[in-house]
């Protein structure tokens, strides 16, 4: 059963489900964002008793905090751009190297022969024609 929430006007789904330790599971795909926040400082202010309206130092720690957590998100957002930029420059140093990895329970050594870069995957080396992701590779020999 869905109901809708009278402050915020958002469907509120009431068929929880619990988990094997009796909690309730969240669905991590309807998580609180900066417009759901914005969404319920308005409705804040639009239902505020006009005979007592919010304090405005509560109203500033409010803003503060929704600037807080969108810096934190470009934060977030920076560290991963950095991340794919650490990756792809490894895996670019690697061609030409020899490599260790993990194939199907066994290590296989080989010659990095190129790298095929995807921002929201690892990256892929190819190591004597057999597509190796980066993750598998447990050794690098820097000596060629």
């Amino acid at each position: 059963m869905t109901t809708i929430n009278p402050v915020t006007g958002v469907p509120i789904d009431t068929n929880v489900t619990p988990s094997s330790n009796g909690l309730p599971q969240l669905d991590n795909t309807r998580q609180l964002d900066e417009n759901t926040f914005l969404k319920l400082l308005v409705a804040q202010l639009k239902y505020q008793n006009p005979l007592q309206p919010t304090d405005p130092a509560a109203f500033m720690a409010q803003t503060a905090q929704f600037t807080q957590v969108e810096k934190l998100n470009q934060l977030v957002q920076m560290a991963q751009a950095q991340q794919t930029s650490d990756q792809m420059l490894l895996s670019s140093s690697l061609v030409g190297k020899t490599v260790t990895y993990d194939a199907s329970g066994t290590t296989v050594k080989g010659v990095v022969t190129s790298v095929r870069l995807d921002t929201k995957n690892p990256p892929v080396l190819t190591v004597d024609g057999h597509d190796v992701q980066l993750t598998a590779v447990r050794q690098i020999d820097l000596s060629g």
